[in-house]
Parts: structure tokens; C-alpha cells; sequence
């Protein structure tokens, strides 16, 4: 049985599309892949400052012992002025972005008070 890419029988197509294959992933590269984690943090003692919250962050992805690429910290407009409130913006590699994501959600981590 002759096939469309030159092959003769079913065993000789399998060989190589096999050997293709073998071929195609020692050319193919591992891509890093960036996430963002967001999150807004409300409710803290109004002389808060976004120098401060950005330290917080650090610290906390440092204490576990992972890598960020790059973080950002907005200080958001509030109704009242008696608290402060902060859009955090952590970006972490992929392999990453469920352990940075455990530590800036975890309550037991959180350094705000």
C-alpha cells in the first residue's frame, strides 16, 4: 500500500513519522511563558504607602524562596479616608505562578497589619 509521502506499507510510514517526530523535537526549544498575579488589597492603615506594600511583597516571595520577573503596586482612590487601598501586580515565570500565587494569598504570610 503506497502512502502520500513516499512510504510502502503501513510499518515503513510509521518508521518515519516516528524518525520525523525525533527530528522535530530535538529542534523545538522550551519557551518561558510569563503569568500575572493581581491582587487588590484593601482596608489598610491609611499611611500606608505603595513603598511599603511593594517591600511586603518582596519579602513575602523571598521567604519562600521563588523568583519574580518584575512587580508593581497602585495605590487606588478610596471613599473614606481612613484606610488605603493597593492593586498589586506580581508577574513570575509559569513554572512558578502556582507557588508565588500560594504565598501572596496565604493569610499565615501576610505581613499587613
Amino acid at each position: 500500500m503506497e502512502s502520500g509521502i513516499g512510504c510502502v506499507g503501513c510499518c515503513d510510514m510509521n518508521l518515519v513519522i516516528c524518525t520525523f517526530n525525533m527530528i522535530v523535537a530535538c529542534e523545538l526549544k522550551a519557551v518561558s511563558v510569563q503569568k500575572a498575579i493581581e491582587v487588590f488589597i484593601s482596608r489598610l492603615d491609611a499611611s500606608t504607602d505603595v513603598a511599603e506594600v511593594k517591600e511586603n511583597i518582596t519579602q513575602i516571595v523571598e521567604d519562600c524562596n521563588l523568583q519574580t520577573i518584575d512587580s508593581s503596586v497602585e495605590q487606588l482612590p478610596v471613599k473614606y479616608a481612613g484606610y488605603s487601598s493597593f492593586h498589586v501586580t506580581v508577574v513570575v515565570s509559569s513554572i512558578v505562578f502556582r507557588d508565588v500565587l500560594k504565598a501572596v494569598m496565604c493569610a499565615d504570610e501576610a505581613i499587613f497589619y
